[in-house]
């Protein structure tokens, strides 16, 4: 058997099945599996298959490890999914999770006590399977190891996530045509409404539609995982128990999930000398997954570095201990020292927020830091301030290669800056704007220059510092400076965007960070509203479309000139997903009525749109489905005069012609010629007035251009012109009889 991503020949990688092209990363079918486990138990005896069957190099494959394992550290645990990018596209319901992230996830799974239940459910045919489980239960990790394992055992042939789109319900059109896949759905959580709002929530027939759903997926020769939560659960299916639902039982103790990781990484580590010491042992107390990641690779940094600068079992120990407390013992002492001066807290704190930094920056910004708090004066010209290897030995620093700090002690810079949030609350806002100029160029001057690269990766470290302490501490102060200095930097903003949006789609770190983005959504402040429509427009809007439509909503009501081109975009990528249509027009419809400048953005950015299939404009097309009946097709008529209302013809290739091109060149064919004529003349309808005589004289002028600027079709284009022309007469003459009419029977 041969898996995606696996070459058909020996020692070549395939990039475009998701594999990294890394010389050696392949290697001979003879290679022995490098993860042991005991006899008897065919769970991990069928992961070691799969991962023999890919053909991955050990050494490729524990590089691999280390960054899944860092991603579900940045992500709060969430192992699974954190690799797998989503792309909007016109058929965007499923991703494709690729056979090497699964190989990542069963390299180091530890079985579930509910896996024989859920495998029992998903082995036939149409099998449907709901974990009903708490974030950081270890309900991911089940799924993804009951996913691997239906690849492995070529029971399918692809594994995909299923997205839930924009409605409140999951139609059998959303299950992809194709055969032989298990999908995982997460559904989205209920989210309760506020004043004047309309809450989300996912439909209370649900359970119905997965025993219809059953019989679609059974001639697709396919499967369904589907995620919730218990409170969800509860309400959807009003306590009663379904079948393709069993109870979900207690997920692996978290001292096994270590075992798991450790093993995975380093076949060759002494377990159970790490795993038998009691002060070990002692952290797995209280733990839930997160804390068994972490250990992890506590574990697995220690023994690295044991390795190469020869550190006594008992140091790698204690430094493991420590690190799991945050060095709060440590750094208590550290700062109590007698004559510890300002100038070495702030570099430490400098050191820590810019660990991969040139040193020369990081001095840099920390004098910046000490003008910033008003601390002692720290001139970086001349010997009158502490120099670099002073201040590097005196917080426990040392140089490393290319100019870079290291410290000994693991996790030292992030139990660095978690001290000083909690020890230094008057000097948050302080900081934060400190944090957020960081990646630029110092106030220093040129004194100290860094590249454009160091930059980006000073910007990742300060989002991925702002995104963590946001979610932990529930306060967006970070993030909101961050967006607010970042606003207009082409560079780092889209750094912050897509740290938000990943954690807008995690399972540990979602809750906080939607209703983050759905308070910025109503902020006047238009950085905010800005990173929320850039937020929609990405994989948050794939994942959670009705969240992102609420969120929409909000913007459009309150959009200032600087978001609407975010506004815009953000609505061009949700009108791809079916199911988000009606909510858009219903959006649309009364943006416009209201005069609102989102109605008109937006209606431009549909109006362009055309029907693959019948070169019809989309907004047009979609009203001839039956499921579209929630919204009127006059929504058409008030947004073509909201549109010829506010159009300047004098501007460059102005919004309103090129909507008229589009809609004109597409009645050139019979069959939709009347609906478009039908709704242009309902948007200049009306005898007097002068509203409906300037709509009437801009669409006149604008048909005219369309019509000379054609070469071969131009006499075409004149037919049609003057067609529409005549029906534009004989409504103004219509609605003249129609008010004369009126005053006759007065």
């Amino acid at each position: 058997m041969r898996f995606a991503g696996q070459s058909s020949a020996e020692g070549v990688a395939n990039p475009a099945a998701g594999v990294p092209p890394n010389p050696g990363f392949f290697v001979p079918q003879a290679q022995e599996p490098w993860t042991r486990h005991p006899e008897g138990n065919d769970d991990k005896r069928d992961i070691d298959e799969f991962l023999r069957s890919l053909n991955v190099d050990t050494a490729a494959f524990g590089e691999l490890q280390s960054e899944y394992r860092q991603a579900a550290l940045l992500n709060m645990g969430v192992m699974a999914g954190v690799y797998f990018k989503l792309e909007v596209t016109d058929s965007a319901t499923s991703v494709r999770i690729q056979d090497v992230r699964l190989a990542l996830n069963a390299s180091s799974y530890e079985r579930h006590a509910s896996f024989d239940a859920f495998w029992a459910l998903l082995e036939p045919h149409g099998g449907v399977a709901v974990i009903s489980a708490e974030p950081d239960s270890g309900r991911t990790a089940l799924a993804y190891g009951l996913l691997a394992r239906l690849r492995y055992k070529d029971v399918v042939r692809e594994v995909h996530r299923l997205t839930f789109g924009g409605s409140d319900t999951l139609p059998s059109r959303r299950i992809p045509r194709d055969s032989g896949r298990v999908y995982l759905l997460e559904l989205p959580p209920d989210e309760q409404a506020g004043e004047g709002e309309l809450e989300f929530r996912v439909k209370d027939d649900f359970c119905d539609q997965l025993v219809s759903l059953q019989e679609v997926l059974a001639r697709r020769e396919s499967r369904l995982v589907v995620l919730t939560r218990p409170i969800q659960w509860n309400r959807i299916t009003g306590g009663a128990k379904y079948a393709f639902a069993p109870a979900v039982g207690p997920a692996p103790a978290p001292i096994e999930i270590t075992r798991a990781l450790v093993r995975a990484a380093r076949p060759d580590a002494p377990l159970d000398l790490w795993l038998n010491d009691p002060r070990i042992t002692k952290l797995f107390d209280r733990a839930v997954p997160i804390d068994a990641v972490d250990i992890a690779d506590l574990i697995l940094g220690e023994q690295l570095a044991g390795q190469s600068e020869d550190r006594a079992h008992d140091e790698q120990v204690e430094n493991v201990v420590n690190a799991r407390a945050s060095w709060r013992t440590k750094l208590l002492e550290w700062h109590k020292e007698p004559g510890r001066t300002a100038i070495e807290r702030n570099f430490l704190l400098a050191a820590a927020i810019l660990r991969d930094a040139p040193v020369g920056h990081i001095y840099a910004k920390a004098a910046d830091l000490c003008k910033a708090f008003a601390d002692s004066q720290f001139e970086l010209a001349g010997q009158s301030a502490p120099g670099i290897i002073q201040l590097l030995d005196s917080v426990g620093g040392e140089p490393a290669p290319s100019e870079r700090i290291r410290f000994q002690r693991p996790h030292w810079e992030d139990a660095a800056v978690e001290y000083f949030w909690i020890d230094r609350p008057l000097s948050r806002q302080v900081f934060v704007k400190w944090l957020a100029e960081t990646p630029l160029v110092s106030a220093q001057g040129d004194l100290v220059k860094i590249s454009q690269e160091e930059s980006l990766q000073i910007g990742r470290r300060v989002v991925d510092f702002a995104v963590r302490f946001a979610v932990r501490h529930e306060r967006p102060l970070p993030l909101a400076k961050l967006a607010e200095v970042w606003d207009r930097n082409g560079k780092l903003w889209p750094l912050l965007v897509e740290a938000i949006d990943r954690a807008a789609i995690t399972d540990v770190t979602s809750p906080y960070i939607r209703r983050m983005l759905l308070d910025w959504a109503k902020a006047s402040e238009p950085s905010r509203k800005r990173l929320v429509a850039a937020v929609c427009a990405r994989d948050f809007g794939v994942v959670h479309t009705g969240f992102a439509l609420r969120r929409l909503r909000h913007i459009g009501d309150a959009c200032t000139a600087e978001v609407l081109k975010d506004l815009q975009e953000a609505v061009r990528q949700l009108w791809m997903d079916e199911a988000a249509r009606v909510t858009l027009l219903q959006y649309l419809g009364a943006w416009c009525r209201n005069e609102y400048a989102a109605g008109r953005v937006v209606f431009q950015t549909l109006a362009l749109v055309e029907d693959e299939n019948s070169g019809m404009p989309q907004v047009l097309t979609v009203f001839e489905n039956d499921s579209y009946s929630g919204v009127s097709s006059n929504v058409l008529d008030i947004a073509w005069r909201s549109l010829l209302d506010h159009a300047d013809l004098i501007q460059p290739d102005n919004p309103l012609q090129k909507c008229i091109n589009v809609w004109m060149t597409a009645a050139m064919d019979d069959q939709g010629r009347d609906q478009i004529f039908l709704v242009l003349k309902a948007a200049a309808s009306g005898a007097t007035g002068t509203k409906p005589s300037v709509r009437r004289e801009m669409l006149r002028g604008c048909i005219r251009s369309w019509a000379e600027a054609g070469v071969a079709d131009r006499e075409k284009r004149r037919l049609l012109q003057r067609e529409f022309g005549e029906i534009l007469d004989a409504e103004i003459a219509r609605s003249a009889r129609s008010i004369a009419s009126g005053l006759e029977a007065r």
